[in-house]
């Protein structure tokens, strides 16, 4: 511990312009971030842009800080003055592990806890979040900055790595462009990877400083890059899926789908790229129970046509909410261009299958608009925006729970001298998400979200009356939690896929 002491105050000393430009970064994306809710007016003064660059420069400040205090005493090579000094390696790594703490950790902290602060919330009500979103911090950045940092000898050549991580990456997006629709994903499968590769990282770092094989341990982080972009590009993707949404049949549950191929608007099929066509699928839905919302997270559909060829799409994520009464939705799914060329005007059968989750309605809590800020359930601090029907707000940490917002508006502009009519149409919002995490990983601690409500066909909602969201109308707010997940499948003959779809990018 003394030895590990005594490195850590050689480093602060030596490294103390780039520790105050850390700080200094932070301290300006503390001043200038609340701009994004509103509480400060800076935009007369600062291009717009601005608070983006400073969120942009704090994990930039981090990559210094840290690249800089590993290649102090570089694990790269044999011929180190550090090396004929009596250090022990765990000495060593516990001086480095406690810089980033001080310098990174705790500055970090400390901003994250202003911010909330800053945007109404009492921090210490959100400690575990807190720590949460450090441990995710770790994960996503310090871990894999170390990692780098200790297989280069200096920040040059740390730079140099970075900008190749990045074009592999890049290339790896693009390769994933020519595998048409790949675009989901399930929380399962990204804890499993994430817990993997996070294993894997701890394990090269240690090994670094224990043994300093830099080729060995350059070699795991290459193995590792080819086999997450192996994965990624033709990892099982189904097993994930099923696994998440489990085929229970038709038990415990009356949700229905089919398609409704009368419901397509079948006039031509729109360009919509060489690649790809992106098509709306119309579908009809019943069974849904009072009390209940069903949401549609993740499809994918297989096309048989008649001259016997035959295409499967992978999981696209696709996110419906359907209501008590509702009978129609859409499908939106990508389909590969030259096959949906060649069959588009022959019969074909379609198999969905269909990720659905089925939420259950909690009791209702409702609240007069006030005129200045409110508090809604959740804990989410909102504002009611001039203009039609729309809140912005702001949580701590997280997007806020789930929950339906229902609304009745006046019919008459909103005027202090006249008492609130709520003569006007009905409408619905939905706000937040169903994640029970304490907390999304982000530079800020404050997340914005916005909630919009959408006219309900009612006859109200139907005349030439205007539509005014006024301070004293009330809102009802419905919680809602998941209850259970599963798989619905369904088929559709159709005699020409042309003329039963409708296109998305008209």
């Amino acid at each position: 511990m003394k030895q590990s002491l005594h490195i850590f105050l050689k480093d602060t000393r030596r490294f103390y312009p780039e520790i105050l430009l850390s700080l200094v970064i932070l301290v300006t994306f503390v001043r200038l971030y609340p701009e994004n809710w509103g509480a400060h007016v800076l935009s007369d003064r600062l291009p717009s842009w601005t608070v983006g660059v400073i969120v942009a420069l704090v994990p930039v400040s981090w990559w210094l800080v840290i690249s800089r205090v590993i290649h102090a005493e570089s694990l790269v090579g044999d011929r180190q003055f550090w090396i004929t000094r009596p250090y022990r390696w765990p000495s060593l790594l516990g001086a480095k592990a406690l810089f980033i703490l001080a310098y990174v950790y705790v500055p970090f902290l400390v901003a994250t806890m202003l911010l909330l602060k800053e945007g109404g919330f009492h921090p210490t009500m959100y400690w575990r979040g807190l720590l949460f979103n450090l441990v995710l911090a770790t994960f996503i950045a310090v871990i894999p900055l170390m990692v780098v940092s200790t297989i280069t000898s200096n920040f040059g050549k740390m730079t140099l790595a970075l900008l190749i991580i990045i074009a592999f990456t890049a290339g790896t997006a693009y390769l994933s462009d020519f595998l048409p629709t790949a675009s989901s994903s399930t929380d399962a499968g990204e804890w499993i990877w994430t817990s993997l590769v996070e294993c894997a990282f701890i394990g090269i770092i240690v090994l670094q400083y224990a043994r300093r094989r830099t080729a060995l341990s350059r070699l795991f982080v290459v193995a590792m890059a080819l086999l997450l972009a192996t994965f990624a590009l033709a990892g099982p993707e189904d097993l994930l899926m099923k696994a998440t949404y489990p085929d229970r049949g038709s038990a415990g549950s009356s949700l229905r789908l089919d398609f409704r191929p009368e419901k397509a608007e079948s006039s031509r099929i729109f360009e919509s790229g060489d690649r790809e066509v992106e098509l709306i699928f119309p579908v009809g839905i019943s069974g849904v129970q009072l009390g209940t919302a069903v949401q549609a997270n993740d499809a994918k559909i297989t096309i048989s046509a008649q001259n016997g060829q035959r295409w499967t799409s992978h999981w696209q994520a696709n996110v419906q909410t359907w209501l008590p009464g509702q009978t129609d939705g859409d499908l939106i799914l990508k389909v590969s261009r030259p096959f949906f060329d060649k069959v588009k005007n022959l019969p074909v059968t379609i198999d969905f299958t269909v990720g659905v989750t089925t939420l259950k309605a909690g009791s209702v809590t409702r609240i007069k608009l006030p005129d200045d800020s409110f508090t809604i359930p959740g804990g989410a601090i909102c504002d009611r925006e001039s203009g039609y029907g729309s809140v912005t707000c702001r949580t701590a940490l997280r997007q806020p729970p789930l929950m339906l917002v229902g609304t009745r508006f006046a019919s008459q502009p909103c005027s202090k001298d006249h008492v609130l009519v709520a003569d006007g149409g009905e409408g619905i919002g939905w706000v937040g998400n169903t994640s029970t995490d304490l907390a999304e990983f982000g530079i800020t601690s404050v997340w914005s979200t916005a909630l919009s409500f959408e006219l309900l066909p009612s006859s109200d909602s139907r005349t030439e009356k205007g539509h005014y969201f006024c301070p004293g109308a009330i809102l009802a707010f419905a919680p809602y939690r998941v209850v259970d997940r599963r798989r619905q499948t369904f088929t559709a003959n159709l005699t020409s896929l042309a003329n039963a779809v409708r296109n998305q990018n008209m």
